[in-house]
């Protein structure tokens, strides 16, 4: 015969252990410049990173943080503090950043020569002497000589193949640079074209969330704070991200008045 059983009743059952929401906080977002052209890089689009090497693919890379203080973030957050996602916004423009035309006269040592980092690669022309001092050939990257960025050159390499016969071969390199310097705090602290329709710098922020579905709440703009104009964008986007959301503007101090 079962057994019926009165009044109230208590039983013990294992319950599954739920996954953890894992939530990202304190998203750092850095406007400011980066060695772009070494890797054809974008201009004022935030650009996501989780880790060192996607931020370099992206970005380029540099010691020179006076010049691409970008890459000083990317040092920070992925070498030192193991920190991420990081977003950067880019305002160097090859295209427009530029110091201006300079030729100059390299003699091959093993078939290699460098130019300065600042090289922007597709504005090189190489020409060749004659066996005197008249400019007879122009030769074509791809077909007779290779240029690559690499170790803080960009670094010309003749393709034996190809119509620079010699090692030793005495070239005429003319080229265009990109100068950091000319990028203004204006162009940090961004806005919004009516003609192009397109945002740059810090009003690049509200544009994060669509996009990446993260939101950063750590603002930096290294070189470009210690300026009180550039600071009080920064904590003026910070109180209002999306319409909804709240983040800190990290201002850097001004070492020399300070």
């Amino acid at each position: 015969m079962s057994n019926y059983y009165h009044g109230a009743k208590a039983s013990k059952q294992a319950t599954s252990v739920s996954t953890p929401v894992v939530a990202d906080s304190s998203i750092h977002l850095i406007v400011g410049t980066a060695p772009v052209h070494t890797v054809g890089g974008k201009i004022n689009e935030p650009v996501y990173a989780s880790n060192y090497a996607e931020a370099v693919a992206a970005m380029g890379y540099s010691d020179e943080w006076d010049k691409y203080d970008i890459c000083e973030e990317i040092y920070s957050s992925f070498k030192l503090y193991s920190n991420g996602p990081i977003i950067m916004v880019n305002v160097l423009d090859p295209a427009k950043h530029l110091k201006g035309a300079e030729t100059v006269e390299k003699t091959l040592a093993g078939g290699i020569t460098e130019l300065p980092y600042e090289a922007v690669s597709d504005t090189v022309e190489v020409k060749g002497y004659d066996g005197e001092d008249s400019l007879t050939e122009t030769y074509t990257r791809g077909e007779d000589y290779d240029l690559f960025y690499t170790d803080g050159v960009l670094r010309l390499e003749r393709i034996e193949s190809g119509k620079i016969k010699a090692d030793n071969a005495r070239l005429n390199i003319k080229f265009n640079s990109v100068d950091p310097s000319k990028v203004t705090k204006k162009e940090i602290i961004g806005g919004y074209d009516t003609n192009t329709n397109k945002s740059s710098g810090f009003e690049l922020v509200d544009s994060v969330y669509p996009k990446y579905g993260v939101i950063p709440t750590l603002f930096l703009a290294p070189n470009f704070s210690t300026d009180s104009e550039v600071a009080a964008i920064m904590a003026a986007k910070a109180e209002n991200i999306n319409g909804l959301f709240t983040g800190k503007a990290i201002i850097d101090a001004d070492t020399e008045t300070v």
